[in-house]
């Protein structure tokens, strides 16, 4: 069996110069890891490729939706996270920038957590079904084709595969390598985080707290060790 996620540093070595694979994916966050457990558990020989390592923090909302849950029972991990301390969340807030407020039960509770906790449960899931994760790894080119299969190189890096799978999300030099039509662009819209402490986040018990305002929205939740988590999304002239 691999090691675990948690253990996995750079593994740039002169035997993995020379292998070959059925899949490599490039990133292994939620995509990539839930996309490699998927294909190891149906018997493809899977690489994943990720330049960071975890585990590490992540811009998100930590805010697992309703809709998650089933996947996240597909992936086995779900009681993980449960176990990992997830925070339950069972109300909702919106706020408006004059401070009217509007608060409700949700369909049904969700859970909260922050994605270095889950983004290392998922890559863990991936190389418990036989995936390989290999951490400190940046690809820097692609080549070939479907019907030759791929080469990836990167420093200490040649793997050929068959098929390659790319879940590193926007923004990565590999998108201006293979013209994606976005790159270069300047992003619509600014997202940042912060996790904070203090009494006050026993206010955000069982709540997530959105706040509505001219040109994006702030949202408040706890995740695991009572942490608040304080996300945005806001276009550039705000933020």
């Amino acid at each position: 069996m691999s090691p675990r996620a948690s253990e996995l540093g750079s593994v740039a070595t002169d035997d993995a110069t020379k292998e070959e694979t059925d899949v490599a994916i490039i990133g292994g966050s939620l995509a990539g890891s839930a996309a490699a457990a998927a294909l190891a558990r149906g018997g493809a020989h899977v690489v994943v490729l990720e330049k960071a390592r975890f585990p590490r923090p992540r811009m998100c909302g930590e805010f697992l939706a309703g809709s998650a849950r089933p996947h996240l029972e597909r992936l086995g991990i779900l009681q993980a996270i449960i176990d990992a301390g997830a925070e339950t969340i069972e109300r909702f807030s919106v706020v408006r920038q004059d401070g009217r407020c509007v608060e409700a039960p949700l369909p049904a509770p969700v859970l909260s957590i922050s994605r270095q906790t889950l983004d290392t449960l998922v890559s863990r899931a991936a190389v418990d079904v036989g995936a390989q994760a290999r951490f400190g790894v940046t690809v820097l080119s692609i080549d070939g084709s479907l019907e030759d299969g791929f080469l990836l190189s990167g420093p200490g890096l040649r793997l050929r595969a068959r098929v390659v799978v790319g879940a590193w999300g926007r923004y990565s030099p590999l998108d201006g390598k293979l013209g994606r039509a976005f790159f270069g662009t300047p992003a619509p819209l600014f997202g940042f985080k912060k996790h904070l402490v203090g009494p006050g986040a026993d206010r955000l018990l069982n709540r997530v707290v959105l706040h509505l305002f001219p040109g994006g929205y702030l949202g408040l939740s706890r995740v695991e060790g009572g942490i608040v988590n304080l996300a945005a999304l806001v276009q550039p002239r705000v933020a």
